[in-house]
């Protein structure tokens, strides 16, 4: 048994000793408790014995039937125990920390013929992917260790889990910390559809996700962070799925818009200020916007300067960044690049535009580029396929200076043939070289 499944077994004993004292307290049977609140004796058999995980929803009913807060049910050791586990792997191993934040997927790749739209020839088994995954195969390779902050589902999360751990083992001998990788009892592990294809004279990858059970309360973030031990020295890798999923979610809403303003701003506050949990001696703050390239739809870019003041890294990619400016001000970008947004959209989407100049460029920066010293702007052109990357950096002096520049290369970080899997997560590999020579 690995370590995270003792902890995970430690916890469903301890809350089934606790569901018996209190259910015995109250002077109910198994068979009359199971029945008040609607479920099989023999499932509150197994949760009480600790076969099982129980639900959310059964256990706020039980925790009403007994009189009790719901609270009383937790394992108030469960925290320390994942810490003193993290640490000893520290000590061991005497590497840095990375906490990553993001989605993890069941994907199906699929090779389209000729572009995509076209015939496809798909892979019948799942692959472990997601950006919690990608990355943390990047920050092993780059010498951190990774804890992992996610969800996936109840059903097939021993599956993910043991898939995850032998998948991030090819990439660094001390693996990876699951602990903090919940399971949803009641949805499935979210899933994801890669087209490979080409077109437009490059090659070119296609998303389709299908969101399930990646979700959290932002509470559960800081303690992820906080019990973590995060500091200075170490990093906080966070992608924007689930940021540009909440702010979806306010668009949704049928709150009168003033209010939803004002939740939106509260909720981008209270998100940033859960990633720096641990204070001024805070972990340095990656926020990865470029998987999000539609986040420009659902965000103002006054909300996204938000994100930008409290993090250190900004990774973004040029379409998404160029959609914020116009949706903003069209007149603060060039005339070529606004016209040729507003006369086909859908090829700017698709990246069939790619025209940037200086005023774009220089647009860019003063609006993305965070006004502290060593805030750093990282821009590419292109998901999974990247064409180019610029790093620039806030120096001593407080002006911007490219440190990297890649642009003059051809698919400097993208799949030389769109069949090799294998370049999956091929930003994310660049985004932790960086961290990692930054942290040197």
């Amino acid at each position: 048994m690995t370590k995270n499944k003792e902890i995970e077994e430690q916890q469903r004993k301890k809350i089934g000793e606790q569901l018996v004292k209190y259910r015995e307290k109250k002077g109910l049977t198994q068979v009359s408790a199971a029945a008040e609140i609607q479920i099989k004796n023999s499932l509150l058999s197994h949760y009480e014995q600790g076969r099982r995980k129980i639900k959310p929803e059964h256990l706020t009913k039980l925790a009403s039937l007994y009189g009790i807060n719901e609270k009383e049910f937790s394992d108030t050791t469960l925290t320390e125990k994942k810490t003193a586990y993290l640490r000893e792997i520290l000590t061991l191993y005497k590497i840095k920390l990375a906490v990553i934040i993001g989605d993890i997927n069941k994907d199906t790749i699929i090779y389209a013929d000729g572009k995509l739209g076209g015939d496809y020839d798909s892979d019948k088994d799942w692959k472990l992917g997601g950006g919690c995954f990608y990355a943390a195969k990047a920050a092993l390779r780059y010498g951190f260790l990774p804890v992992l902050f996610s969800t996936i589902g109840q059903e097939d999360g021993d599956a993910i889990l043991d898939e995850l751990s032998k998948k991030t083992k090819e990439e660094g001998k001390c693996g990876v910390i699951t602990t903090w990788i919940e399971k949803n009892p009641t949805l499935e592990t979210s899933t994801c559809t890669i087209t490979f294809g080409e077109g437009n004279n490059r090659k070119e990858t296609g998303h389709q996700y299908n969101d399930h059970c990646n979700d959290f309360e932002l509470s559960r973030l800081v303690e992820v962070i906080s019990s973590s031990g995060a500091g200075k020295n170490d990093i906080i890798f966070c992608h924007g799925f689930r940021l540009n999923r909440k702010m979806r979610e306010f668009n949704a809403s049928k709150v009168i818009p003033k209010e939803k303003e004002d939740q939106r701003r509260e909720y981008i506050q209270e998100f940033m200020e859960s990633l720096s949990a641990n204070g001024d001696d805070r972990p340095t703050i990656v926020f990865d916007l470029a998987p999000a390239t539609d986040i420009y739809k659902n965000m103002t870019i006054s909300e996204l300067r938000l994100v930008i003041e409290k993090s250190d890294v900004i990774v973004a990619e040029l379409r998404t960044l160029l959609g914020f400016l116009f949706n903003d001000k069209p007149e603060n970008i060039s005339d070529d690049v606004s016209k040729a947004i507003n006369n086909d959209f859908e090829k700017f989407e698709k990246r069939e535009i790619t025209i940037i100049n200086k005023k774009d460029y220089d647009t860019i920066i003063a609006n993305f580029l965070g006004s502290r010293k060593g805030n750093t702007l990282i821009l590419r052109y292109g998901v999974g396929n990247m064409d180019y990357e610029k790093i620039i950096e806030r120096n001593e002096d407080g002006r911007p200076e490219v440190i990297s520049d890649l642009s003059d290369k051809n698919n400097t970080t993208g799949y030389s043939d769109p069949q090799k899997k294998e370049k999956l997560g091929s930003g994310d590999m660049r985004t932790f070289e960086f961290l990692a020579n930054k942290k040197k």
